[in-house]
């Protein structure tokens, strides 16, 4: 089996330098392959993955999006995001500034 690890940035604060980069992209799957030929194949590479033997301390093997998928589950259970001092004195600067009232 596999060992697959990653760096998880999930636990901290929405604000914190974290060192992440971001991509978007739109693909037009059906100009390649068939859609659903894809999605059995996307199904298998995720069933590969998760079998993988994770590196401790980390108890999983996590597929891309996944963190993101638990941390909005987390914040809609929770009513609200947690972000850093750092950012949360940013808001109250932008706040004061422009003569905001929070609720």
């Amino acid at each position: 089996m596999p060992t697959l690890g990653y760096i998880d940035k999930a636990d901290k604060p929405i604000g914190d330098n974290q060192g992440i980069g971001h991509v978007f992209a739109a693909i037009d799957i059906d100009a390649f392959q068939d859609v659903d030929a894809f999605k059995q194949k996307m199904d298998a590479w995720i069933d590969i993955m998760k079998q993988a033997m994770p590196i401790p301390p980390h108890p999983s093997v996590v597929i891309p999006g996944e963190p993101e998928w638990q941390a909005e589950a987390q914040h809609q259970n929770q009513g609200y995001i947690n972000i850093s001092p750092t950012l949360a004195k940013e808001i109250q600067k932008l706040q004061e500034t422009f003569e905001i009232k929070l609720m």
